[in-house]
């Protein structure tokens, strides 16, 4: 019986996320029933860019969020190896990216990662951290990571975290001394990681009211119920001060998201996914030129925060 149990549990666990209710009104982030812990096996991934925010000023904004971008499609795609292909949260950072993952794709997942770190030192001169922490690590610490899936549209979903873990995982990656049990580091050469379906194609968003403003707003406060409440009593006042709903505020919309010709930052996708080689990148820029010119286009939508 206890067997049974235990495959049971390991069933459940790989399920997790794609089993995890999900939400469609913006606010309901605020609602702390929306989340769930993470299975008590499951590892959180870190990856980011070294000095983003120096090459960000130096006019690589595109290069390092490429980079950021290719973390996620780099583990997606090994995820693929697997049967049958879990479903996993993650989030993207703008130089990077955090993943939460089964035990068991771990090693598999470091291995793309090094690969796209290797990419990312080779071909754009950007440096990348990865850093792999077990959730039993961070609960064992006093923090926890919760997970909530908001649903953007059928199919499509963000993943939204709490709990003040993921912070901690940040901090326990970059730390120089305490860090290092925890990042993950190359042993050799490595294969090009496997990109397919990245692009960078989509033409700048103009503002439809104006100027685009982002806010990012922390709480400080010291328990998950209080934080809650600070982001609610927020929104509320965002809500009244505009007089219109956040959701209606977006500045993207599916009548403003277009593609552009020639793709603008077509050098820099294909750096990002030919592989290694003039003769490789060449061969790619073409591919990309044709398969754009056909519209037969795969594009990775990855979530900001």
């Amino acid at each position: 019986m206890s067997e049974i149990s235990n495959f049971d549990d390991n069933l459940q666990s790989i399920a997790f996320y794609k089993n995890l209710p999900s939400f469609s009104d913006f606010d309901g982030f605020t609602d702390q029933s929306r989340y769930q812990p993470l299975p008590d096996d499951w590892h959180v991934i870190l990856a980011d860019i070294r000095g983003s925010t120096k090459a960000i000023s130096e006019g690589r904004y595109k290069d390092v969020n490429m980079m950021g971008a290719a973390c996620i499609s780099a583990a997606l795609n090994t995820l693929k190896k697997f049967d049958p292909i879990p479903d996993i949260p993650y989030v993207f950072g703008g130089d990077g990216a955090t993943l939460a993952v089964p035990s068991y794709t771990v090693d598999e997942i470091r291995g793309a990662l090094l690969s796209t770190r290797a990419l990312s030192e080779k071909q754009f001169g950007l440096d990348m951290r990865i850093g792999v922490v077990p959730i039993a690590d961070v609960r064992a610490k006093g923090r926890d990571i919760l997970v909530a899936k908001f649903c953007l549209s059928r199919g499509n979903h963000l993943a939204l975290f709490s709990g003040g873990g993921i912070e901690l995982v940040d901090v326990l990656v970059k730390d120089a001394v305490d860090g290092e049990p925890y990042r993950a580091e190359p042993k050799g050469e490595t294969a090009a990681p496997d990109l397919e379906g990245l692009s960078c194609r989509w033409s700048p968003i103009t503002a439809r009211n104006g100027n685009v403003v982002s806010v990012l707003v922390l709480s400080t406060e010291n328990n998950i119920e209080a934080r809650a409440a600070s982001y609610k009593k927020i929104l509320t006042r965002l809500t009244t001060a505009l007089k219109q709903n956040l959701e209606d505020l977006s500045p993207a919309t599916e009548n403003n998201l277009t593609f552009r010709w020639p793709p603008k930052k077509l050098w820099t996708e294909a750096k990002s996914t030919a592989g290694y080689g003039l003769i490789a990148l060449w061969v790619r820029i073409f591919a990309i030129l044709d398969l754009f010119h056909n519209r037969d286009i795969c594009v990775i939508l990855v979530p900001t925060e």
